[in-house]
């Protein structure tokens, strides 16, 4: 059941669309809970497209399209060209998921002539951890875990190419998603961010706490959902070079942080109040970086440099 889900999530691959199937996944959990237990879990999903509709709708494959996935953890690539008539796509898009830390990374390179085409490159990583925050004197009473992270990636566009990446974070416990909210990025960034507002929890009791990272890159419309288009673009989104789960601090519902909080994981990996360590990159994703500067050396000769889409970070309503 847990990778049926993960399959239908990678099915929204517009902005809107994605957000949206993230939370038919947590919908299809909770009817499932009679039948199977939450468990730990991580995947990946990439892919290119070029065709009269956007992916999820008839034609988008029209032009050519190609996809791969991965629940192991093994970091994964599609790079291809495709050819329509007078139009073409060269595009590629990859990542890796591991438990806290996520690596993504998309590039397109296109020119379109005559008919209108979606011109498109995603990728989605998906992290979900089974977690129990364990604090001797508050086990049994309600929490809250603020979360904080580092990412470093940059984005670039000319001509009609557009680019973005969405950071997703979401909580759920007893079967209720009890918080959902996420920070989409439209320039480069380096640094430090806190998740606004805090994840409900139970201390000593086990909840599920889903971590996203997303990178899309190709014809863009100025609400950052593919759309069909002619005419010349590049555009890249890389963040290959990783987002990090940097800070888990449990705190009581008045915000007094718990002393020396344990913290346990179906996946095994090592949490604390300063995140995880995150492994060195690996040579598959140097490979995706170098991949993404190559088409974008190859991108047409002719197109100007457009003005960037408008900085902005958004935040999901409060729901937390």
């Amino acid at each position: 059941m847990g990778r049926l889900a993960l399959t239908m999530v990678t099915k929204g691959v517009t902005r809107k669309a994605m957000i949206k199937s993230v939370c038919c996944f947590v919908a299809l959990y909770t009817l499932a809970l009679g039948s199977c237990a939450f468990a730990s879990t991580v995947w990946t999903s990439s892919f290119v497209s070029l065709g009269t509709a956007t992916i999820g709708n008839p034609g988008s494959c029209a032009g050519g399209c190609d996809s791969v996935s991965s629940g192991t953890g093994a970091p994964v690539q599609v790079a291809d060209t495709f050819v329509f008539g007078g139009s073409t796509l060269t595009a590629s898009s990859g990542g890796q998921a591991t438990y806290g830390v996520l690596h993504a990374a998309s590039a397109a390179s296109f020119r379109v002539t005559g008919q209108a085409l979606a011109s498109e490159a995603e990728t989605l990583d998906i992290t979900q951890e089974l977690m129990t925050i364990s604090f001797a004197p508050w086990n049994g009473s309600p929490g809250l875990l603020h979360l904080s992270y580092t990412i470093d990636g940059t984005i670039q566009s000319t001509g009609g190419g557009g680019a973005w990446t969405q950071v997703d974070f979401l909580g759920m416990s007893g079967g209720n998603l009890v918080s959902y909210g996420y920070q989409t990025f439209t320039s480069s960034i380096s640094g430090s961010f806190n998740l606004p507002g805090a994840i409900p929890f139970i201390y000593g009791t086990p909840f599920l706490l889903q971590i996203e990272l997303i990178t899309a890159a190709g014809s863009m419309s100025p609400d950052l959902d593919f759309s069909l288009a002619t005419g010349a673009g590049y555009a890249s989104a890389n963040f290959s070079n990783t987002l990090v789960l940097s800070g888990l601090i449990p705190t009581d519902l008045n915000g007094v942080e718990a002393a020396d909080p344990t913290f346990t994981s179906d996946s095994g990996t090592h949490y604390s109040v300063n995140g995880v360590v995150p492994e060195p990159s690996t040579g598959v994703l140097i490979l995706m970086s170098a991949v993404i500067l190559a088409i974008g050396r190859r991108r047409l000769p002719g197109i100007a440099v457009a003005p960037s889409l408008r900085s902005r970070l958004h935040e999901s309503p409060s729901r937390f």
